[in-house]
């Protein structure tokens, strides 16, 4: 297990670029003895089991890029005090390993499957989909970092583009033009300084401005009259697409800013060079407890229960109506930083975990 963890973690993969990845874990999946295929976008799929509903298993196999604040080669799977370095170590190559390694162990009473899937980073559902379509599984354990809890929510997520609209003039005499760049500073700040609605489990709605382009660019002495706004809003359950593009024009308007906003919906394009539409509204989802997957996994790996505070491949799946839930080793707040570790007690205690669930024999009244 850690041997092939720290394979993974030598490997690049960034979204789009997963293929030497996908294909460790495709001959670490034969070699444990499943039968597998990687499909048309790249998704590598793992199969055990004759009969009976299906249990699958995800975990995405890209990451992001690393930056200049790590200290250490993001590819060079060191291991110190316990822990293993590395780009990926807790999200989410380490996990990986973990879940191969637990279901390998197990006998399953029924079908599980496993998919190391594509593109996450950037587009969360878009290829896991493709996965859905083909296998219609009865239940879904996203296996992103949890620190072993048994996550039974998760926020969603939508992007939204702002397309602010302004008047050119000469920058000498800015009085006589109305500057987007100018009315978008405005509304960010009171998109930002809002005050959000916030759930008990899962925090704040927040709304993050990560982008901002002006028109004419580049914009030597003038005014822009355009400036195109890309937001990151974080979803609670429940919340629709028309109740956000509700909140932002209800904003622009306070702010008196012309514009016009809507859901972010782009074509993102696999290693295997296949083209998809990825629409980016990924709504936010909970179980109870006392739901049937989430009951047998919280018996089953004797832990408590949390909730994902960012957006997984889960919101694809649980906004389909498959019960779905969450496991998996690492503190989801390492992910995406310099100098990324899981320690390695984490993933022998996850893959005991794994091999728990993929023996539960109470979960299948989740349908």
């Amino acid at each position: 297990m850690i041997a092939f963890a720290r394979s993974l973690v030598a490997t690049p993969s960034q979204s789009g670029g997963e293929q030497d990845a996908a294909t460790l874990c495709r001959e670490e999946l034969e070699r444990r003895g499943f039968d597998v295929e990687t499909d048309e976008l790249g998704n590598v799929v793992g199969m055990r089991g004759l009969r009976g509903p299906l249990l699958l298993f995800d975990a995405h196999v890209d990451t992001v890029a690393p930056t200049d604040a790590w200290t250490r080669d993001p590819f060079a799977p060191d291991i110190e005090d316990g822990r293993l370095y590395g780009l990926g170590a807790t999200d989410m190559k380490g996990p990986i390993a973990a879940l191969v390694e637990g279901l390998a162990r197990a006998k399953p009473p029924g079908r599980i499957a496993v998919s190391i899937t594509t593109l996450e980073e950037t587009a969360e559902g878009a290829t896991l989909a493709a996965v859905c379509d083909r296998l219609a599984p009865t239940g879904v354990v996203i296996a992103e970092p949890s620190r072993r809890a048994v996550m039974v929510a998760q926020k969603g997520r939508a992007e939204l583009t702002v397309n602010v609209r302004g008047r050119g003039a000469h920058a000498a005499f800015p009085d006589r033009g109305r500057s987007a760049l100018r009315d978008a500073a405005r509304f960010v700040i009171a998109i930002e300084e809002r005050a959000p609605a916030t759930d008990p489990q899962l925090g704040p709605a927040v709304t993050v401005a990560t982008e901002a382009i002006t028109s004419p660019l580049p914009g030597i002495s003038v005014v822009p009259s355009h400036c195109r706004l890309r937001l990151d809003r974080r979803l609670l359950p429940d919340e629709r697409e028309e109740d956000v593009l509700a909140e932002v024009r209800d904003v622009l308007a306070r702010a008196d800013v012309e514009a016009d906003v809507h859901i972010t919906s782009t074509p993102v394009r696999t290693y295997t060079g296949a083209t998809i539409e990825h629409r980016r509204f990924l709504p936010a989802w909970r179980v109870s407890a006392e739901q049937p997957l989430a009951r047998a996994a919280l018996r089953a790996v004797g832990g408590g229960r949390d909730a994902y505070r960012f957006c997984t491949n889960g919101s694809l799946t649980a906004s389909r109506g498959i019960p779905t839930v969450g496991y998996g080793p690492g503190d989801p707040e390492m992910a995406h930083r310099p100098d990324e570790w899981i320690a390695i007690k984490e993933l022998e205690a996850a893959a005991a975990g794994y091999t728990a669930l993929a023996e539960m024999t109470d979960w299948r009244g989740c349908a």
